[in-house]
């Protein structure tokens, strides 16, 4: 070894590090769940955009494909999951109004809505928590929202990550150029 300190190697997921052009990784310092069951109420990071790039990325999406739903709930909410349309802060018992935006995905949609509120009351976490609200997105994402997971699996950069998961999931019928302007 040369006097070189020894590293620890994975052979899990090879392509992930080499898609995501992470040249060296120590799994000890930044640990991602893999599964796709795992509950994440016990997220990780630093701050809401670490803890939502990590549970993209823990889900199997690439890092580029998770800072792509990222730039949209930061231009939705700023990362807050308790974040109301109009900038007003919703409390633990909020219900969530048609029409209104809420959440990190400023969900407006009634019946969008009362997913959220049923996941909540079932998983017994508050409605403002980042994790309930994540976990709803995968919910969705997996599936009545599938098609937008497939197309959000083919994205490459950033930037087409943000604009399919706009377009498909958000639902907008905004332009890529407008969505990445914006």
């Amino acid at each position: 070894s040369f006097g070189m300190p020894t590293a620890q190697v994975l052979a899990v997921d090879e392509g992930f590090y080499s898609t995501n052009d992470i040249l060296f990784f120590n799994p000890d310092s930044c640990p991602i769940s893999r599964s796709t069951e795992a509950s994440s109420s016990a997220l990780q990071g630093g701050d809401n955009l670490e803890k939502i790039l990590r549970y993209y990325v823990g889900k199997g999406l690439t890092l580029a494909q998770a800072s792509g739903i990222a730039g949209n709930f930061s231009r939705e909410s700023g990362f807050n999951p308790a974040i109301v349309q109009g900038g007003v802060s919703a409390t633990d018992g909020y219900t969530p109004v048609d029409g209104t935006g809420f959440g990190i995905a400023q969900w407006t949609d009634a019946g969008r809505q009362a997913g959220l509120v049923v996941l909540s009351q079932t998983s017994k976490r508050s409605i403002i928590d980042l994790s309930l609200q994540l976990d709803y997105t995968w919910q969705e994402l997996s599936t009545n929202r599938s098609a937008a997971l497939t197309s959000l699996k083919t994205a490459t950069t950033a930037d087409n990550a943000a604009f399919v998961f706009h377009r498909d999931y958000e639902g907008s019928a905004d332009t890529e150029e407008h969505v990445l302007k914006n």
